[in-house]
């Protein structure tokens, strides 16, 4: 599993994000590791088991041997942690990182922090393709600093023959760069759904810091949505003049759309119109307008399946 950046980094008042849902405190995170920060999760369909079955069988061997019950809940120190392989590229800034987790099927949705030439600290989000709709919102002041990561996954809709379950597992990031995960709480759905978004969930942590004798606090938040959308079939591509007259027409294999178009001299919008199949193999058309800005960089979203029942975001640039 391997994540690619696919946000810019912001500074500043940005965005705030407010979802209905469930919200998962971390009250202890970091607390093992002097300070280790939230950076975001990995969403997996299984549950992500660290738990240390050796250590806890010897140091509780007394306890099995006589057959004393034993709270395993209550024993968080047994739990363990799963480090990320962070392939970093050309240089330090996180949108050219790979991170990946060995043995793990699951997405990344990240927001690892960085620092620039003049020790500053940056933030930019590194996600694995799956996870669309991706936000990063920083703000910092004088009393510290506030994180905001969300993102959506879109999934198929119709699994009526099995439950579907989605695991999301904090990831944290040490003083000195590393990251890990640890395990988390999912929740399953079943049945047909229709397109919409179904159910979010949000980790958040909160922690203080001593800098220059003051105290300063640090939040983070990481909120993941889960959104329904049937499998597109088929793309077509409308240049339209402003007679609502077709310059050019192209039709695409989701997933084949390129990453860059260049429009006809008089377009003055563009259609896109997606054939998407259910499960029955009923065909429906859903369509997007995009109007180009000359002053602003364009681009046009489509998306495709993934081979695990997730929807995927294709971004294509208008030249």
């Amino acid at each position: 599993m391997k994540s690619r950046g696919c946000f810019l980094c912001m500074t500043g008042i940005l965005l705030m994000i407010s979802l209905c849902g469930c919200s998962l405190a971390v009250p202890d995170a970091g607390m093992d590791g002097e300070g280790d920060r939230l950076i975001g999760a990995v969403i997996t369909n299984d549950y992500l088991d660290l738990f240390d079955i050796d250590q806890y069988v010897n140091d509780h061997a007394s306890e099995l041997l006589h057959s004393q019950e034993i709270n395993v809940e209550r024993a968080p120190k047994y739990e363990g942690r799963l480090y990320a392989t962070v392939k970093k590229g050309k240089g330090e800034n996180s949108r050219e990182w790979e991170i990946s987790f060995e043995g793990v099927d699951g997405l990344n949705m990240l927001q690892p922090v960085w620092k620039d030439e003049k020790g500053e600290e940056c933030h930019d989000s590194v996600c694995s393709d799956g996870v669309s709709e991706v936000h990063l919102s920083v703000d910092m002041n004088d009393q510290g600093e506030e994180t905001n990561l969300t993102g959506t996954i879109y999934m198929l809709p119709g699994q009526e023959d099995h439950d579907i379950a989605y695991h999301v597992n904090p990831v944290y990031q040490t003083s000195d760069g590393k990251i890990y995960a640890v395990s988390g709480s999912g929740f399953s759905t079943s049945g047909e759904s229709e397109e919409g978004e179904v159910y979010s969930t949000t980790l958040y942590e909160e922690r203080k810091e001593t800098e220059n004798g003051k105290y300063k606090t640090e939040k983070s938040s990481v909120t993941v949505r889960y959104g329904v959308m049937h499998k597109p079939v088929q793309i077509t591509i409308y240049q339209m003049d402003e007679n609502h007259q077709i310059l050019k027409q192209d039709t695409f294999t989701p997933g084949e759309v390129p990453d860059e178009l260049t429009p006809e001299k008089k377009t003055s919008y563009i259609l896109i119109e997606t054939q998407k199949e259910d499960l029955s193999g009923k065909t429906m058309i859903s369509r997007d307008i995009h109007t180009p800005d000359p002053e602003e960089e364009n681009t046009i979203e489509t998306y495709y399946a993934l081979n695990n029942g997730i929807i995927a975001k294709k971004t294509t640039t208008l030249k």
